[in-house]
């Protein structure tokens, strides 16, 4: 149970990847790819500053000296979201969100891998990017042209799923 629970968060951690992807697709219209990246450093860097905050004030869980103390992590994450909100100036507030899926990613990888191995994270992960993918090219997600889910494409989902599942330890 262990296994298909850490597959599922794999696909699903992979999922965001695809929507991410979208996103900073999106911005980098709206700005420049640089600016995306930007957008979602920020939004990566106090997400993690947040979660190591409540972490390190739950139960002393943070990195090393200095950042071990909570109200320090607390003001990183108070900066960064001040550099991310003026970064998002006259864009949607959803970009915000754009750095919290490579956190997931970060984060899932650490807890997943040990559990279920490299090989079929990076396949549960890119299966999930590849299945959102399509689906988001589909229905032309955050302003991308819509490029219908093709036999060809459904077939190609359909063999990473396939392969997803040889690869099992």
């Amino acid at each position: 149970m262990t296994t298909f629970l850490s597959v599922l968060a794999a696909l699903a951690i992979g999922a965001g990847g695809a929507v991410q992807s979208a996103m900073l697709g999106a911005l980098g219209r709206e700005r420049t790819p640089v600016g995306a990246a930007w957008v979602s450093v920020w939004a990566t860097v106090g997400g993690l500053a947040l979660l190591l905050a409540i972490r390190s004030l739950r139960d002393g869980d943070a990195p090393t000296p200095p950042l071990r103390k909570p109200e320090l992590l607390g003001v990183l994450a108070l900066v960064s979201f001040g550099v991310l909100m003026v970064a998002l100036r006259g864009l949607p507030w959803h970009f915000a969100v754009t750095g919290m899926f490579g956190l997931a990613f970060i984060i899932g990888a650490g807890v997943i891998v040990p559990k279920i191995g490299v090989a079929f994270w990076v396949g549960g992960t890119l299966t999930g990017t590849l299945i959102a993918g399509v689906l988001l090219d589909h229905v032309g997600a955050f302003g991308a042209p819509a490029t219908p889910a093709s036999p060809a494409r459904l077939l190609g989902v359909g063999l990473l799923v396939a392969g997803l599942g040889m690869i099992r330890r």
